[in-house]
């Protein structure tokens, strides 16, 4: 298998940059990017979402950490974990990052989720595909997240 390259930098609204392959694409509406993945047929095959919230500057990566994997719980009740929790760094900021597989509209989803925090930001990524490509895309949807870096 070839190894993608990623050839377009997409600079966000939002204060960073993210490198994707040509047959990629990225959006940003408000504080929410998507990089998708797109077929022939314009149809989306997986995602990237990078969301970049205002966090208190009090709170912690353990604490940030708490309430994302709640979250994460909430929003898919069926979720089966296929990760802990395990430590990361994106752009040399400390982070963390869990797996999961989960049940949606009649067909099962993977997803990868990771977020670090920065000041009083926190960016947190999904990456999101159906359970039969997660594993075909997984590689180069870690290699777009780590391209990630502040502007």
């Amino acid at each position: 298998m070839k190894k993608e390259i990623l050839v377009h930098e997409y600079k966000s609204p939002n204060g960073f940059s993210i490198q994707f392959p040509e047959n990629w694409k990225g959006i940003t509406k408000d504080n929410v990017t998507i990089i998708s993945l797109v077929d022939e047929l314009n149809k989306i095959q997986s995602s990237i979402i990078i969301k970049k919230d205002n966090i208190d500057s009090n709170v912690d990566l353990n604490d940030y950490s708490k309430v994302s994997v709640m979250q994460i719980r909430d929003l898919t009740s069926n979720a089966s974990t296929l990760s802990e929790l395990v430590d990361i760094k994106i752009s040399d900021m400390p982070g963390k990052s869990i797996a999961y597989k989960y049940r949606y509209d009649e067909k099962y989803l993977k997803s990868f989720n990771a977020w670090i925090l920065n000041d009083k930001n926190a960016f947190s990524f999904a990456y999101t595909s159906h359970e039969a490509s997660f594993e075909a895309h997984i590689k180069i949807a870690l290699r777009i997240i780590y391209s990630f870096k502040l502007t």
